[in-house]
């Protein structure tokens, strides 16, 4: 493999991180887009019954091992491993490692679907086993496991391939890989789910990771101009490395995934139709994490790791705490303004088909307590990227574990008095637990890490979103008034539609005009790319 593929000049300072950000974050949202439509789609053909249930539980076993070795770790492990070595021009280095950890992911990937598969039937009743979940839905759910175990392997395969073009800093495709994945599902829900239901539902899952996951990612690689040459061995530096970092990083990265089961494994015991119930309302109240709190991690993680590995400790911490900035400023008020609006919001996406006023209600009461979690939680994606970015895998873990006993804890605690909504704050619990935990050891160990301009960023955009939220609501009122009385989709669009408008529109303009930096420099970054493209 030439030693040029896919070069790119040395890691450029943080405006480049805010561009890399700034694509992602596009990219995230198109595909959040698609996500929201999808989901759409699946409220008006199956409803939250406890099929549904089954479904959704079904989906959390692979759905957990897709995010810890695709999404995750296998990303954070060999991002700052190839990169160390692209760095410090041991570039054959790099190239042997990743074909190393390409033989390596297709022998592992193998094991855990052979391992899923055969395990289906126990795990099923682990996670779906609720009181109040019927027997037949356990089965259902153990037979939706094992169809979409096998899309693990092509999950697998491509997250590693779109961590070799992070490394480098090329984002289009990856970006573009969870919106193809999403286009599969919904025109397969469409046209299949009267015909065959879930089960349709089960074999896209393998098909859109096939195609947008793997085949994508490996013909943009190739494009490139690398070769895709897997070998396995074992005594490779550094695959060695990479299965040190790795492991602890799987242990860390499940944790929230471990406490959203766990959550929604008490939900089955409030309601059978509960678990489908928060799957809406995790959908609705993470959007801003995988938008904003994703995005810029995921664009920020390759520049921290090129930073870590030169030992530029000012610029990395100045580039920390403006990833922080970004995500505080695009979070919060994204946050307040879905609390707001959550019934518009939830009536206008959902209440469709098989979708019931009762489950549009229960989606747009939990989510208040779960939006309570969602700024901590975007905070994390980069928080925790900083001491992998420094191969320390092992104080996420630590934090992440005092976090989810505190969500057991509060879950055991208000599932009984609170139902649902009990269950919604339990999640909320962890991440706050965890980044607070977090953020103190980072202090100490770094030390002065542009707090006092993060608490300032941090106040500001709360007060305005504060004024935006109160704006929102009152043009909902009245919007209402005139519209609300209509059933059809159009009048639900105007409700939901103006309110937003007018709040994003307050909010963008008043930190342009009050000289918030990160509306500065959003507005600098569009105009600059708008000049590039004239």
């Amino acid at each position: 493999m030439p030693d040029d593929t896919l070069e790119l000049e040395p890691a450029p300072p943080s405006e480049a991180i805010a561009s890399a950000a700034a694509y992602m974050i596009f990219a995230i949202l198109a595909s959040a887009a698609t996500g929201v439509v999808r989901d759409m789609v699946y409220a008006s053909k199956f409803g939250a019954t406890a099929d549904w249930s089954a479904f959704t539980q079904a989906f959390r076993v692979p759905d957990l091992v897709y995010y810890l070795i695709a999404g995750g770790a296998l990303r954070t492990g060999f991002i700052p491993v190839f990169a160390g070595y692209w760095e410090r021009g041991e570039k054959q280095k790099a190239w042997r490692t990743f074909q190393a950890t390409f033989g390596a992911v297709i022998l592992v990937g193998l094991g855990i679907v052979a391992l899923g598969m055969l395990l289906a039937p126990p795990l099923a009743q682990l996670v779906a086993g609720g009181k109040k979940l019927p027997q037949p839905q356990v089965e259902l759910c153990a037979r939706y496991m094992r169809i979409m175990f096998p899309a693990q392997v092509f999950f697998a395969l491509g997250g590693l391939l779109m961590g070799l073009q992070n490394a480098r800093r090329r984002f289009f495709w990856p970006g573009m890989g969870p919106i193809l994945y999403n286009v599969v599902l919904i025109f397969a829900a469409w046209l299949l789910a009267d015909i065959y239901g879930l089960t349709s539902q089960s074999a896209a899952v393998v098909v859109g990771a096939l195609a947008a996951s793997f085949l994508i990612q490996l013909l943009a690689i190739v494009r490139y101009g690398a070769h895709i040459r897997p070998r396995l061995d074992l005594r490779d530096e550094g695959l060695r490395q990479i299965l040190i970092l790795v492991a602890p990083v799987i242990l860390g990265l499940s944790i929230p995934e471990f406490n959203k089961i766990i959550v929604n494994r008490f939900a089955l015991d409030v309601s059978a139709a509960g678990s489908g119930i928060l799957y809406y309302t995790d959908r609705l109240g993470t959007l801003t994490v995988r938008a904003f709190g994703a995005g810029i991690a995921i664009a920020a993680f390759p520049f921290l790791s090129a930073l870590a590995a030169r030992g530029e400790m000012a610029e990395f911490k100045r580039n920390l705490a403006v990833g922080l900035r970004q995500v505080i400023f695009l979070s919060v008020p994204s946050v307040v303004l879905i609390v707001v609006l959550r019934q518009p919001i939830v009536d206008f996406l959902f209440l469709r088909g098989k979708f019931t006023a009762e489950q549009a209600a229960g989606v747009s009461s939990t989510l208040i307590w779960y939006s309570l979690g969602v700024v901590p939680f975007a905070m994390l994606s980069i928080v925790a990227r900083a001491f992998y970015a420094f191969k320390d895998t092992r104080t996420p873990v630590v934090c992440g574990l005092v976090g989810v006993g505190s969500s057991i804890a509060t879950v055991l605690s208000l599932k009984g008095p609170l139902g649902l909504e009990g269950c919604a704050l339990a999640w909320s619990v962890a991440p706050i637990v965890n980044v607070a935990l977090l953020l103190v050891v980072l202090r100490r160990r770094m030390g002065v890490l542009g707090g006092r301009q993060i608490l300032s960023t941090a106040l500001i955009t709360s007060g305005l979103s504060a004024a935006m939220g109160l704006l929102a609501y009152l043009s909902f009122i009245a919007v209402a008034s005139r519209f609300g009385g209509q059933a059809g989709q159009l009048a639900r669009a105007v409700c939901l539609l103006v309110p937003t408008i007018v709040g994003v529109g307050f909010f963008a303009g008043a930190s342009y005009f009050l000289r918030v930096q990160e509306a500065r420099s959003a507005v600098d970054l569009l105009l600059r790319r708008l000049r590039r493209s004239a």
